[in-house]
């Protein structure tokens, strides 16, 4: 899959290109369904190259960045999961204040000019523009002296969860907000993943005979404090490459006093250094929240539970 940045060096597609603009975080299954949708476009169309097109940063954190929230994916990740989703090609446009700024009519008339779209595929709710003033509508009423098609998909809805709530990025962040990683999971399509470079910690965790690994550098969304079953990975070469079941914390220690609030993994079956290497931690499910208890007793005695419930969960 090819990644180009910026428009001006996006080059011609001969056959033609179908469309998705949007910010993708998440890449969740109601962009995997937009995506899907371009496939099937792409192909009755003889075989139209599917382009995402999206934005780095969130444009919040360019125009207003006590607004932005907060990622769901890392760049690369995100590329990488509109490759699965079916995009031969993602347009990264970098978030300017003149890009951001322009008006909807003018950025939709230099995309279509310079990335060669022969059709457009989008949800309901896409906006875009200056002041978001550009929609589906605005799509419609230039479709035909632009020269392009318009497919817009239906608002999908997560009928696995309770009043099947629509699935979108924001819904998706109030779940991790709340600790709820497995109705997240169920709008994702996948477990939330959160990844850091391990770093040395307080060493309390091996005391109790429970060592972690602390994550400093997370760039995606950190859930709501508690403790929670998570499948550990640490890419690297097949002999040093791990998959382990883990116990995940998140949250100050407040056993010991609070503190700062930090992210922290058990690797169930697992003694070594991982410190200075990226570790990835698929969150499955939330076990409890955050307690205080009276002794260090105590709390390994909890903590052997909880290692039991991830095996549990995990298997």
């Amino acid at each position: 899959m090819a990644i180009v940045y910026g428009l001006p060096a996006t080059p011609p597609v001969p056959e033609g290109v179908v469309l998705c603009v949007g910010n993708f975080d998440g890449v969740h299954l109601g962009h995997q369904a937009i995506l899907r949708t371009a496939r099937q476009v792409a192909a009755a169309s003889g075989g139209l190259c599917v382009t995402a097109m999206t934005f780095e940063p969130h444009p919040w954190q360019v125009l207003a960045p006590q607004r932005a929230p907060a990622r769901l994916t890392r760049a690369a990740d995100k590329f990488e999961l509109l490759r699965a989703s079916g995009a031969d090609r993602v347009v990264v446009l970098r978030s300017e204040r003149k890009l951001l700024e322009q008006p909807a009519l003018q950025f939709l008339e230099e995309v279509v000019h310079r990335c060669g779209v022969r059709a457009f595929v989008e949800g309901p709710t896409f906006m875009f523009g200056r002041g978001r003033e550009g929609n589906v509508q605005l799509l419609a009423e230039h479709a035909q002296r632009l020269g392009y098609a318009l497919t817009v998909t239906p608002t999908l809805t997560c009928d696995a969860l309770p009043g099947s709530p629509a699935i979108n990025s924001s819904a998706i962040r109030a779940k991790l907000a709340a600790g709820e990683v497995r109705a997240a999971r169920f709008m994702l399509g996948r477990p939330h993943v959160v990844s850091g470079v391990v770093v040395s910690g307080d060493g309390r965790g091996k005391t109790l005979g429970f060592p972690t690994a602390n994550l400093s550098g997370i760039e995606q969304m950190i859930p709501g404090d508690g403790v929670y079953a998570a499948i550990a990975e640490v890419p690297g070469a097949a002999a040093e490459a791990l998959r382990r079941g883990a116990a995940v914390n998140i949250g100050p220690q407040p056993t010991f006093g609070g503190g700062r609030r930090r992210v922290e993994a058990h690797l169930l079956d697992f003694s070594g250094d991982l410190y200075g290497r990226t570790t990835r931690l698929q969150l499955r499910e939330r076990l409890r929240g955050q307690e205080r208890f009276e002794s260090a007793d105590a709390l390994r005695a909890q903590l052997a539970q909880d290692v039991a419930r991830v095996r549990e969960v995990v298997a």
